[in-house]
């Protein structure tokens, strides 16, 4: 690689290469009256032997031959967190992994149940009511995690307190972010571009949700954990979401944050996205800009002042979505003609799906039942999900089904992915069972000895 220093006097005075990581939830139906942890807390049984390295520190947890972890959560909700990955697009690959193992979960309970259960990488609910009993909640607003992690020990040695101006840059790149990152999701009266249109308060931390308060970020040892991302299943958005916001970040890191760029109020802006992409958003200096433009000025800034320096990850990203602003210039929201950019943008593409399937523009909203149909389908994760097989045919997608099922059984190349792997492998020889924890990406504990793993490199 070229650095060999990744602490935070290196990220704060070159551009040294970043490491990512995921987390993931993937709900899926249970019997109602099966005790979740009965169905799913024998994953050992469930996946491939060879994937299986051990079993976490609490129930229904086991940790992967690549360092990915999986476990239960909340009832029907599956999590999976990937290893730490060396570049966006092996980052994306992983994800893919989890998506196979969700998809591989539900088919055990299909099997052991007898019973429709699909694994769906979904970001949250709208609150829906029956049109004929307004009364009857059908849906009701529910958001799940799909957080980011990114390798940034000197954005978060403060931990939660983060200095006003980082705090002020840090709303400003997520909430404009929505415009490309979102997800899509049919409300009762509309469709929303995000999933997540009021569960993240960017300012406070409180949210409209009955989930409980969502925070934007937090310090996770030394990566910081964006946590208002949504469950992406473009590829093209996945590698480019976490290259550029990678890029962004470098820009808080360098302390070069555009002062013009901040926002007036980032709730706001992300209210005025969920219902219209092309909006425009009020910058704090009192102008307002379109929350596309705010977008490509953020990365053609951090360019402009890091140059060459750069990760050519992160360049050939910006070159990228430099192609995706301008076909954005082209699309008609409130026509819904979006087709310009429904290869590479999720909230795009399930609603050019939705369109193909003849829904009319006007009656893709909570009380026609066809909609919903199309719109909770589409995060299926199987490889015959709606939104699997839109991309393969439109996306021109780089990860292959072989990709996935190699990258199942194998480490990320980083320092830390390989040493988690290699030292629960060589455990397991001696013993079958093992009480496990991961500490952040420098440690792992194996029944009370610490073994450190170093920075990811």
């Amino acid at each position: 690689m070229k650095h060999t220093q990744f602490n935070a006097a290196a990220y704060e005075h070159e551009t040294p290469v970043r490491f990512f990581g995921s987390e993931t939830e993937f709900s899926m139906p249970l019997p109602v009256d099966t005790d979740p942890e009965e169905c799913t807390a024998s994953l050992v049984d469930i996946l491939p032997d060879q994937e299986i390295l051990a079993s976490g520190n609490y129930g229904g947890v086991y940790m992967a031959y690549d360092g990915g972890i999986t476990y239960l959560d909340h009832g029907n909700v599956v999590e999976c967190s990937t290893p730490e990955c060396a570049s966006a697009m092996e980052l994306a690959l992983h994800e893919r992994v989890a998506e196979a193992r969700a998809a591989t979960i539900a088919q055990y309970v299909r099997d052991k149940y007898d019973m429709a259960s699909t694994a769906y990488k979904r970001s949250g609910w709208a609150e829906i009511t029956d049109p004929k009993n307004p009364a009857a909640l059908l849906f009701e607003e529910l958001s799940t995690g799909h957080h980011e992690n990114y390798h940034a020990p000197g954005l978060t040695m403060h931990g939660s307190s983060f200095p006003r101006e980082r705090r002020l840059a840090l709303q400003a790149i997520l909430a404009t972010r929505k415009t490309w990152t979102g997800t899509g999701m049919v409300t009762q009266t509309a469709y929303l571009t995000t999933q997540k249109p009021a569960a993240i308060d960017y300012i406070d931390g409180n949210s409209q949700t009955s989930h409980g308060n969502k925070i934007p970020w937090r310090a996770n040892g030394s990566a910081l954990e964006i946590r208002d991302g949504e469950g992406n299943m473009s590829e093209w958005v996945i590698r480019h979401k976490y290259a550029l916001t990678s890029l962004a970040l470098r820009m808080l890191e360098h302390d070069c944050f555009p002062e013009g760029l901040y926002l007036e109020n980032p709730n706001h802006a992300v209210a005025s996205i969920a219902i219209n992409p092309s909006a425009s958003v009020q910058l704090a200096n009192g102008r307002s800009m379109p929350a596309i433009d705010h977008q490509y000025a953020l990365y053609d800034s951090a360019v402009r002042q890091l140059g060459d320096t750069l990760p050519d990850e992160e360049i050939n990203a910006f070159v990228a979505f430099e192609s995706l602003w301008k076909d954005y210039k082209e699309i008609d929201f409130d026509k819904m003609e979006v087709t310009p950019i429904s290869d590479r943008v999720d909230w795009a593409a399930k609603l050019d799906h939705m369109l193909l399937r003849n829904l009319e523009p006007t009656n893709i909203h909570g009380g026609n039942f066809g909609a919903l149909s199309h719109d909770l389908e589409w995060e299926d994760v199987s490889t015959k999900g709606p939104a699997r097989e839109w991309y393969r045919k439109y996306g021109n997608e780089q990860i292959t089904s072989s990709d996935v099922l190699i990258a199942r059984t194998k480490p990320p190349q980083t320092r830390a992915a390989r040493r988690v792997s290699l030292v629960l492998a060589k455990r397991n020889e001696d013993s079958a069972s093992m009480t496990v924890t991961m500490k952040g990406w420098s440690s792992l504990e194996i029944d009370g000895v610490t073994y450190p793993l170093g920075d990811p490199s």
